[in-house]
């Protein structure tokens, strides 16, 4: 009787679902307005992630004020954020979903503008997974109305 001693090796990938979402309610921000913007990165596949890059460049029209982050719902970290600028690296393992919530104020305009869009977009980049990208957040600051 002879028994088979051949192996089958599966190469496997993370399969990130990655959406971004805002507390807003809509395009519009007035100035000194705070905006939370919420990344979602769930890992439904069946390896861990090596150790991503998380990024997000805020526009001039808003200044970060800081940001945090959980891992299916526990809270693990928070921080304040370099000019302007989010970067988190961390690495996500199968069945888990990180949630990172990025605040920022909405900028004084001058005078003379009366409005100012930008847009919001997290970019995640690792060797395993390449370089992925956020939907994509259209927001407009608007000049607070005074009377």
């Amino acid at each position: 009787k002879h028994i088979g001693t051949e192996v089958i090796n599966t190469v496997a990938k993370p399969k990130l679902t990655i959406v971004q979402t805002d507390n807003n309610g809509g395009e519009y921000l007035t100035e000194g307005k705070e905006i939370t913007f919420t990344l979602s990165i769930k890992n439904e596949g069946k390896i861990s992630t090596d150790i991503i890059n998380i990024q997000n460049e805020l526009s001039q029209y808003v200044t970060a004020s800081g940001y945090s982050y959980t891992v299916n719902g526990t809270g693990k970290a928070q921080g304040n954020i370099s000019n302007n600028k989010l970067d988190i690296k961390r690495s996500v393992g199968p069945g888990e979903e990180l949630k990172i919530n990025l605040k920022a104020v909405a900028n004084e305009l001058l005078n003379t503008v009366k409005e100012a869009s930008f847009e919001s977009v997290f970019t995640v980049s690792g060797d395993i997974i390449g370089q992925l990208s956020s939907n994509v957040l259209k927001k407009t600051v608007e000049q607070s109305t005074v009377l």
